[in-house]
């Protein structure tokens, strides 16, 4: 826990250092050029993180999720990281509660587990506070790198005495994990959960298949509140927020209503059903129509089909058929 009081570094001495980058399958240099050897990109990749952890004020690095852990030690979960554009020389580690602010929700470790199964593969801010140059080894911080982006984002007044991003923008959010009901994204360093009725006009498959860890797309933000998270070094100023991905789309239903007539076939995929059995399929990759079950045949979600457009209510604008073959 100390180690996120102050940043620092702990160098080599001049013997691990030479044992540490002894380089004995070096290539020849030829005509004063030389590829960059495993050594060199060790070498250069400690550097980049020491440097990171000695700046002023704190640099952001960006990663990516590469795995987790529970130590022997104490139990804490710990996440991997692998700095981006580097070979992973450096294991670089984040303990949970610098990690997710929320890690104290899961009563029972096997949710926990399963909410960090599902950031796996995705990318991640962080902050280095300690760099151990012998062993190979950094301490980072996720929830610090947050409340740096967060500040510039969505506190500190721009010219125009408005922060960046305020309540009602349309901006991008970035898929960090997907569940069955939701997906999690991280929004100029907030996160927030996503849920299947905010993430689209028309019906969905199941999230896990609609939806990837590292889709961007545009969200509305709104009740933006900034919270107080406490951890037993320091208290981070941070935010919580609501997202939707509805919001921030045309409804479909307006755009393309008048493109469908009765008595039209149409091409459409199958996309959930409802509690009496009928079935809601996109057609064209436009809207919904809900549809009866064709005579023969069960069709499964994600299924092609072919449907017959029997009625158009205006009112409403919503398209009603029937599947005519699979």
């Amino acid at each position: 826990p100390e180690i996120f009081n102050k940043r620092h570094t702990q160098a080599a001495t001049r013997a691990e250092r030479r044992e540490l980058y002894r380089d004995t399958d070096r290539g020849v240099q030829i005509d004063g050029l030389r590829a960059e050897s495993d050594v060199d990109k060790k070498r250069n990749e400690i550097r980049r993180l020491m440097t990171a952890a000695q700046s002023v004020p704190p640099q952001i690095l960006r990663g990516t999720v590469t795995g987790f852990h529970k130590t022997s030690e104490d139990g804490t979960w710990v996440i991997d990281v692998q700095e981006k554009e580097s070979d992973g020389n450096v294991r670089i580690l984040i303990p949970i509660d610098q990690f997710m602010t929320n890690h104290k929700e899961y009563t029972e470790e096997r949710y926990l587990v399963n909410e960090l199964t599902g950031r796996i593969n995705s990318d991640v801010d962080f902050i280095v506070y300690q760099v151990v140059e012998k062993d190979g080894l950094a301490a980072a911080s996720r929830v610090a790198a947050q409340e740096q982006k967060i500040y510039r984002n969505f506190i500190r007044p721009m010219e125009d005495e408005v922060p960046r991003i305020c309540e009602g923008m349309k901006v991008p959010a970035t898929v960090i994990s997907v569940r069955r009901d939701r997906v999690r994204v991280d929004i100029s360093g907030a996160e927030t959960a996503i849920r299947s009725e905010d993430l689209s006009w028309t019906a969905l498959d199941s999230i896990e298949k609609e939806f990837k860890v590292g889709d961007v797309f545009y969200v509305k933000v709104s009740d933006i509140k900034t919270i107080e998270y406490v951890t037993p070094q320091r208290t981070y100023r941070l935010l919580s927020l609501r997202a939707s991905k509805r919001e921030a789309e045309p409804d479909p239903r307006e755009k393309y209503f008048d493109q469908f007539e009765v008595g039209q076939f149409c091409g459409g995929v199958v996309k959930s059903f409802t509690d009496n059995g009928l079935i809601f399929v996109r057609v064209n990759d436009k809207m919904d129509c809900l549809c009866r079950a064709p005579q023969k045949g069960t069709p499964a979600r994600g299924d092609k089909v072919v449907v017959l457009i029997q009625e158009k209510h205006t009112e409403d604008k919503r398209l009603y058929g029937i599947i005519k073959s699979l």
